[in-house]
């Protein structure tokens, strides 16, 4: 994989607009063999993750969304989504089910993570998901991902 450079700029105020529009004009993969490259997205039906999809299916790019099950019926029509994979917990996941997950990915966009109101700051959850963040990279890397772009709202910088 690509190591991917911290942004050095600021986040404008609208970080659900502007910022992930910039990044998802960033992240635009050429086309290759006439094939646009396939993003896998965790997280789409998130408060970021909504956006950053609605920004990649506009600009055509083919994207495989990883959602809760059960709340794919959140995400409404999205013309364009290649493929929809439900799961119970994807911070339990093991590296196997990333790398079949992940074959014929490109770039992973990582936008889930524990954010319930008042409790994720401090919330012991926030292991769980950095240790499974570190499985689905595994599995990533297993399956020939080039990119691997994790993206938060808060505190990730402290």
């Amino acid at each position: 994989m690509e190591p991917v450079s911290r942004a050095t700029h600021a986040v404008p105020d609208d970080a659900a607009g502007i910022s992930i529009l910039g990044l998802v004009r960033q992240l635009r993969m050429p086309v290759t063999s006439g094939v646009v490259k396939r993003v896998l997205l965790t997280g789409a039906t998130g408060f970021v993750g909504r956006h950053v999809l609605r920004q990649l299916l506009a600009l055509g790019v083919p994207v495989t969304a990883v959602v809760r099950s059960g709340s794919a019926d959140r995400l409404g029509e999205m013309a364009g989504l290649i493929k929809l994979i439900g799961t119970d917990d994807l911070f339990h996941e093991n590296a196997d089910w990333w790398r079949r997950a992940c074959e014929g990915i490109d770039t992973v966009l990582h936008v889930a993570w524990y954010a319930k109101p008042g409790e994720y700051l401090q919330s012991p959850l926030n292991l769980d998901c950095l240790q499974g963040t570190l499985v689905l990279a595994r599995g990533a890397v297993d399956a020939g991902v080039r990119r691997f772009v994790g993206i938060g709202t808060c505190f990730e910088y402290d």
